[in-house]
């Protein structure tokens, strides 16, 4: 198994010599948010909120952490419940403890909605999440909500000088590579890569040749280390969405 997306620590604390992944743990992603929340908003009003899922949880869980072992005190958190057709009850509980900044641990949904409907209620909340807000679908739902949601995710592999080729045959194409496309692309170059180096389709040899060699990607050159952590890639930064897209936020 080689993962393009899945970040939570745990899958490779198991000791599964076969399990490898090519995006970086929630572990560091967490102590983003934190040090970020701490050096930017340390004074704000906090609020950090989970839909319950083993990503949203365990994200809002280390990030609070990481918040705390800062310094800094979160006002509330609190788990809602995925799937609603609107959270206007959230925002405005929000809205009235006076919350300034709110941490969401969930998926992309839910917290388009939030924006969307702090927006509409003209209610200046900055909104920071994780990488599941790195799609389009996102700014579907959320709409003008999207300008200025904060969010921490693997850099956008479409930058990386390696993947110029790929993006390029992407988009003439009609498909705009974005999110976790390439990192999928990875994952096949990099299988497709240890097959020749073990010059066998047997999993056992395969497993091997992960284990002990570099391979060459649209995310530059990469590696694993003794757990399937990936090496070699360049960890989360953070991103602010605009009216028509997403670019690195900077400080």
């Amino acid at each position: 198994m080689i993962s393009g997306t899945a970040t939570n620590p745990k899958l490779t604390e198991q000791g599964f010599r076969n399990v490898f992944r090519v995006v970086n743990r929630d572990s560091e992603q967490a102590r983003f948010a934190g040090d970020y929340l701490a050096e930017h908003w340390g004074d704000a009003k906090i609020a950090i909120l989970h839909d319950g899922t083993v990503y949203g949880q365990d994200l809002a869980e280390a990030t609070r952490s990481r918040l705390n072992g800062r310094g800094v005190r979160e006002a509330r958190f609190d788990q809602i419940a995925p799937g609603q057709p609107e959270y206007t009850e959230i925002v405005s509980a929000l809205e009235a403890a006076g919350i300034e900044v709110l941490v969401y641990g969930g998926y992309t949904a839910e917290a388009a909605l939030i924006a969307r409907h702090s927006h509409d209620r003209d209610y200046d909340l900055q909104l920071l999440g994780g990488d599941n807000l790195n799609g389009e679908y996102f700014l579907q739902v959320a709409g003008p909500g999207a300008k200025g949601v904060r969010f921490v995710s693997m850099a956008d592999a479409r930058n990386h000088e390696a993947a110029a080729p790929v993006v390029a045959k992407f988009r003439a194409e009609g498909y705009e590579p974005e999110g976790f496309t390439l990192y999928g692309y990875a994952v096949v170059q990099v299988w497709a890569q240890a097959v020749e180096k073990a010059g066998t389709f047997d999993a056992a040899a395969v497993v091997e040749a992960l284990r002990h060699n570099e391979f060459d990607t649209v995310l530059g050159r990469l590696g694993f280390d003794a757990k399937g952590d990936v090496t070699g890639v360049e960890s989360f930064i953070w991103y602010v969405w605009t009216n028509s897209g997403y670019l690195p936020a900077g400080e």
